[in-house]
């Protein structure tokens, strides 16, 4: 079962990043791991909205890729220390109280804090407490 789970949230990621025509992309609301060298190298990335319920991204989940700006939720507990190697000038957006915002200022990334609501287009989540 949880391999055809593992596929088909694959699958939608794919769908989903193949048909955006901007460089925002949107991850699906269910998922829950960004997977090892999921977006590595990706070279059509700008922003990155990670929704509330994703609890970890993997060892170079977006590293060597084009990502400026990622937004990243309170749900986050584990980050890999090389999620983001080899990308430039990244500001995240997190909470500076949370697990997500500790881990940018050890890793000495662009930290823009928050609290309250951040919307966008089929995407909400809160920071904060």
């Amino acid at each position: 079962m949880r391999k055809i789970t593992f596929f088909v949230v694959l699958l939608g990621l794919a769908l989903l990043f193949s048909s955006a025509s901007a460089a925002t992309m949107k991850l699906p609301a269910a998922l829950q791991t960004i997977e090892e060298e999921a977006f590595c190298g990706n070279a059509s990335l700008d922003v990155v909205q990670i929704p509330n319920g994703v609890t970890s991204i993997s060892e170079r989940a977006f590293a060597d890729s084009s990502v400026k700006i990622v937004y990243l939720p309170n749900s986050l507990t584990e980050i890999a220390d090389s999620a983001f190697d080899g990308v430039s000038s990244l500001i995240a957006h997190a909470a500076s109280g949370s697990y997500a915002g500790q881990w940018c200022q050890r890793k000495g990334i662009t930290l823009n804090p928050r609290d309250g609501a951040v919307k966008g287009e089929d995407f909400a989540f809160l920071y904060g407490s």
